[in-house]
């Protein structure tokens, strides 16, 4: 029996195992082990075990081949039905290859077909790629020749933009376009001389574009700024005076504001924004495009040639600088100042200087200095400034005679100066010179003053201002700076100045407030300096002109007139500390605006005018002392006189009549202090001449005494009538009274000398007590000697009785002297002189 292979002996355990599936396990599992053995490849090596384990369990391998033949016998069988089943499948698959062979003969005759096909067909398309490369070859290089031409187009299209841009003046485009330009592929293109042309043209165009960028920075300095100058320095000045206007109403507004002038920090804080941020270059009225300048430094800071830009800038500045001052240069070189004719051909010189100045700012500013720096703009307004202020110092002084043209050289000068200020210049040197202007706008005003004083003067008729009413009253004294007090309102009404005093102070009030409106705008800076110009000035005025003219009329030889001329000079006198007050303290508006709170104004005219009043006072006393001197040298009185007169002298009457013309008419309107002063000298000078005549008589009669009481009685008469209408300008009660009581004790001392007279003798003299109350202000040696005089005392004194001998008044008895003065010492030793005193206050009005 053949040996079963692996094959059979699986498929025979296999059935074994389906068909006895309910066997125990123990036969199982070697069947499972055989079958699994018989289907392994190494199926011999696989038996040995079970071999070894047949034969040491069972010393014998029946079991094992049994089982063996079993599995061989069930695979057969399995294979013989397989076997029979197939043959069908065979016949099957034998017609099946037929039919593929038949199919496969087809298919090679179509492949055949095909393969001829493809032969013709690969010969075309060998024939067609070799077309195709050649093609692709051809295309190659068309490209090729396109990208060629499409750069030279290109190089070509840039460079006529190039040329293009900078025709247009577009440097800064056509820079760009430059620097793409040079950044170009040319290894392409070099081929070409065009290219190469164009190539090795690139810096010719860039220098090309520099210098057409300057050149039209040149062209925009010369038409655009330089040729607008006048216009742009007018609509800056324009400008600044509406900025004045307005600020000058925000002060009428709010008195906090007044101390604060334009260009200080509260100014520029509430400055209107039309003013705040108005563009002197452009505006509503021109408009300077600055396109060409940041256009030019663009393209220099693009070509790193900034500097060369500052330098070549810095330069044409220079040259625009030259040309602005070529004329003041000549006209200060030349002394011909031909050029500056008027303050309108100045105003449009500094039209220009502003206009360039404040250009040179704006640009620096505007470029943020990469142009021109802060202190260049400084150095060329200092250096232009320091050529220019001589020549308008000499133009200042050689055409500004009026008070006008300094008026107009001010807002001139000033708005400059605001303007410059603004622009953060230094303008001290300019400032400078308007303090010089305002010391000649001083002067000048002051010529003026005196001019309109002088016609004044001239038409004053040194009468009394007569007022028919309330108002006219209140318009002169609404002038005056002195005002005195009268409660008397009846009209028509004499004032006791004639109509020089108001006129001059309504002229000084113009002429004060023509100094602080020359002020109010323009100057900021050194006022305590300029309040001391104003200061000097009202002094020079108060008494250069005034005084002066008073002074010449008051000495006049008219009565009339130097009475009247002493009242004005006491109004004007009394008015100083008053207008020294007014600039001190005034809350007029115009004045706050300039005056500062550390300088008080001091006037030196007080002073001046008390001391022309005291010369003046001293004149008029020496005039009365010397009239009355000479008419007491026609007075005679006749001390050895017989016969008692029945009225007072002729001369006396004469001398009476003159007091009375005198002071009646003439002093009628001397204030009363003057008057009373004149009266008292007058009274005192008539009593110092009657006493003297008394003195110098040798001998006097009782009839001789008489007629001088007579006469003496007269003279004092004359004292009522003469104080009669004194209280008309304004006089103090004080004053009064104590002139009235000088004049009430004039005659006094005379009286009692006539008394003594009377009484012939010494007896009642002798009394203390009568003596105290009768003869107080007569000497012991004067009532010796006056008692001596007398013809019956001297015939009783030959007589012999030696009665008035010292003892004879409780002395220690002496002999009896032989002169008067020894008798009188000798009579009077325990008497003490007394003497009788007047003191009297100068006239002054009541404040």
């Amino acid at each position: 029996m053949a040996i079963p292979t692996a094959n059979d002996i699986g498929s025979r355990e296999s059935s074994s195992v389906r068909t006895d599936g309910d066997s125990s396990s123990s036969s199982t599992k070697p069947e499972s082990l055989i079958q699994y053995s018989l289907t392994s490849e190494d199926y011999i090596d696989q038996f040995i075990p079970f071999i070894r384990s047949e034969l040491q369990n069972k010393n014998s391998l029946d079991d094992l081949i049994a089982n063996l033949e079993k599995t061989s016998q069930e695979k057969q069988d399995v294979l013989e039905g397989l076997s029979f089943d197939s043959v069908d499948d065979l016949t099957s698959s034998v017609d099946k290859i037929k039919s593929i062979v038949q199919t496969s003969a087809e298919l090679s005759k179509e492949l055949s077909a095909i393969n001829e096909q493809l032969n013709k067909t690969g010969t075309a398309f060998a024939e067609e790629k070799k077309k195709a490369l050649h093609y692709k070859k051809l295309y190659n290089k068309i490209n090729e020749t396109f990208l060629t031409i499409n750069s030279c187009l290109d190089m070509l299209e840039r460079t006529n933009k190039i040329l293009e841009l900078i025709q247009s003046k577009q440097f800064y485009k056509a820079l760009i376009n430059l620097q793409s330009l040079a950044r170009m592929d040319f290894e392409e293109i070099e081929q070409f001389e065009f290219s190469v042309r164009i190539y090795n043209s690139i810096p010719t165009f860039k220098q090309m574009i520099i210098e057409e960028t300057f050149n039209q920075l040149i062209k925009w300095m010369n038409v655009s700024l330089e040729k607008n100058f006048p216009i742009i320095g007018e609509i800056m000045f324009d400008n600044y005076k509406s900025l004045n206007d307005a600020w000058l109403r925000k002060q009428a507004s709010d008195e906090e504001l007044l101390k604060f002038k334009v260009n200080s920090p509260i100014e520029r804080t509430l400055r209107e924004e039309k003013f705040k941020y108005f563009d002197p270059l452009e505006n509503d009225q021109i408009q300077i495009d600055m396109g060409p300048l940041y256009h030019s430094i663009l393209v220099f800071e693009s070509v790193n040639e900034l500097d060369k830009l500052k330098e070549d800038f810095a330069n044409e500045i220079l040259r625009r600088r030259d040309r602005l001052i070529y004329p003041i240069r000549e006209a200060m070189t030349n002394n011909n100042f031909d050029m500056l004719s008027n303050n309108e051909s100045l105003k449009i010189l500094m039209y220009s200087m502003s206009a360039f100045f404040i250009a040179d700012r704006y640009i620096s500013e505007k470029t943020q200095f990469k142009v021109r720096t802060r202190k260049q703009t400084d150095d060329l307004f200092d250096s232009i400034i320091s050529k220019f202020v001589p020549l308008l110092e000499k133009y200042i002084m050689r055409s500004t005679d009026t008070v006008k043209k300094a008026t107009e050289l001010v807002d001139i000068i000033g708005c400059f100066v605001q303007i410059a200020e603004n622009w953060r210049f230094d303008s001290r040197k300019l400032y400078d010179l308007m303090v010089s202007l305002f010391k000649l706008y001083i002067k000048l005003s002051a010529e003026e003053f005196r001019k309109e004083y002088m016609s004044l003067s001239v038409d004053d008729d040194s009468q009394p201002i007569t007022v028919d009413n309330l108002q006219q009253l209140k318009n002169v004294r609404d002038n005056c700076f002195y005002k005195f007090e009268d409660k008397d309102m009846t009209f028509p009404k004499v004032l006791p100045y004639s109509v020089i005093y108001p006129g001059s102070c309504l002229r000084l009030r113009s002429f004060i407030h023509g100094l602080y409106s020359f002020l109010e705008k323009y100057y900021d800076k050194r006022l305590d300096t300029l309040s001391q110009m104003i200061s000097v000035a009202v002094d020079q005025v108060l008494i250069n002109i005034i005084l002066k003219d008073l002074d010449n009329k008051v000495h006049s030889s008219y009565k009339e007139e130097v009475s009247q001329n002493l009242i004005n000079l006491e109004f004007f006198s009394n008015s100083v500390y008053e207008i020294e007050k007014y600039l001190n303290f005034s809350s007029e508006p115009l004045i706050l605006k300039s005056r500062t709170a550390s300088t008080m104004i001091k006037l030196k005219a007080e002073n001046a005018f008390k001391s022309t009043r005291r010369r003046a006072e001293n004149g008029m006393f020496e005039m009365v002392d010397s009239k009355v001197d000479m008419l007491f040298d026609m007075v005679d009185f006749d001390w050895s006189a017989r016969d008692v007169n029945d009225e007072p002298s002729i001369s006396i009457k004469d001398m009476g009549l003159y007091l009375e013309n005198m002071f009646k008419l003439d002093f009628s309107h001397l204030p009363y202090s003057i008057k009373s002063l004149l009266l008292i000298r007058s009274f005192d000078k008539i009593t110092t001449h009657m006493k003297r005549s008394i003195a110098e008589a040798d001998s006097i009669t009782g009839e001789g005494v008489q007629n001088f009481e007579i006469d003496l009685n007269y003279m004092e008469s004359l004292i009522p009538s003469l104080k009669i209408g004194t209280g008309k300008a304004g006089v103090l009660s004080s004053d009064a009274d104590k002139a009235n009581k000088t004049l009430q004790t004039m005659f006094v001392s005379l009286k009692q000398i006539v008394s003594l007279l009377k009484d012939g003798d010494l007896e009642n003299y002798k009394d203390e007590t009568i003596r105290q109350t009768k003869y107080s202000s007569i000497k012991p040696e004067e009532a010796q000697q006056f008692v001596n005089k007398l013809e019956e005392y001297r015939s009783r004194a030959l007589e012999g009785s030696g009665q008035f001998s010292r003892s004879s008044i409780g002395g220690s008895p002496s002999p009896a002297p032989d002169t008067d003065d020894e008798r009188t010492r000798s009579l009077f030793p325990g008497l003490k002189r007394q003497a009788t005193t007047a003191s009297f206050n100068g006239f002054s009005f009541k404040k």
